[in-house]
C-alpha cells in the first residue's frame, strides 16, 4: 500500500490510524507492535486488484495519519488520549467489535462510537478479537451496506 503519511486527515476518504497499546506489559510483541506490522504487511497491497477488478485508490483519497501516542503505563490515560484524538474524525466511520473481545472490549468500542459523530457501531455476537474473520459473512454484509450508504 505504501500510503503517504500526513498529519491532517481533512479531505481524506480513508485515514489509517494506529493505537499501539498493550497495557504496559513490557516491550514484548503485542498490540503495541500491531500498527507497525500492519504497515509492513500492507506494502504487499497493490494499486489494482486483478482478482476483484477494482482500483480503490483511483476512487478514494487514502493516507496514513500515524499513531496515537498511547501512554503504555495507564489504561485510563490511554483511553483519554485515544478518545480525544478520535473526536476529531468527521467522516462516516464503521466501528466494529466482537461481543466477547477481551482485548478491545465492546465498552471501548461504544466509547469510540460516541466520540465520532458520524459513526455506526457493529457488535458481532459471539465473536472475539478477530471478529471480522470469525463472522466474516456478517461483517462483509454490514461493510458493503455501510459503504453503499456513505
Amino acid at each position: 500500500m505504501r500510503l503517504p503519511h500526513i498529519e491532517d486527515p481533512h479531505g481524506l476518504d480513508v485515514a489509517l490510524v494506529g493505537v499501539p497499546f498493550d497495557g504496559g506489559t513490557s516491550y514484548r510483541p503485542g498490540a503495541r507492535l500491531g500498527p507497525r506490522e500492519i504497515r509492513a504487511q500492507s506494502s504487499l497491497i497493490r494499486q489494482y486488484s486483478y482478482f476483484q477488478k477494482v482500483a480503490p485508490f483511483d476512487r478514494l483519497n487514502v493516507a496514513d495519519v500515524g499513531d496515537i501516542d498511547a501512554p503504555p503505563v495507564s489504561i485510563d490515560k490511554c483511553y483519554e488520549v485515544v478518545t480525544e484524538r478520535i473526536g476529531a474524525i468527521r467522516r462516516p466511520t464503521l466501528v466494529v467489535v466482537g461481543e466477547e473481545d477481551p482485548g478491545t472490549p465492546p465498552d471501548m468500542a461504544r466509547a469510540i462510537h460516541k466520540r465520532i459523530a458520524a459513526s455506526e457501531l457493529l457488535v458481532l455476537p459471539g465473536s472475539m478479537h478477530c471478529a471480522v474473520v470469525e463472522d466474516a459473512d456478517t461483517f462483509l454484509g454490514a461493510l458493503l451496506d455501510f459503504l453503499s450508504r456513505n
